[in-house]
């Protein structure tokens, strides 16, 4: 990629990976990620659980 420092990519993947989201192993200069479903899976069911409080929330909100 032209003009992208590494700094600029590897920030983020180092935040997911503190994050659990994704699984980094080095083989000489090459990073390998890969995601990490178990953990996927669960932050998609918190805000799933999230996304629907607030949606009742609001029908509450509505109806009064």
């Amino acid at each position: 990629m032209r003009g992208v420092t590494p700094a600029t990519v590897f920030a983020p993947l180092e935040d997911s990976e503190r994050a659990g989201l994704i699984a980094c192993r080095r083989e000489g200069q090459f990073i390998y990620n890969q995601t990490v479903p178990e953990t996927i899976r669960g932050y998609t069911r918190a805000l799933t659980k999230i996304s629907k409080r607030k949606k009742q929330r609001r029908r509450i909100d509505v109806e009064i």
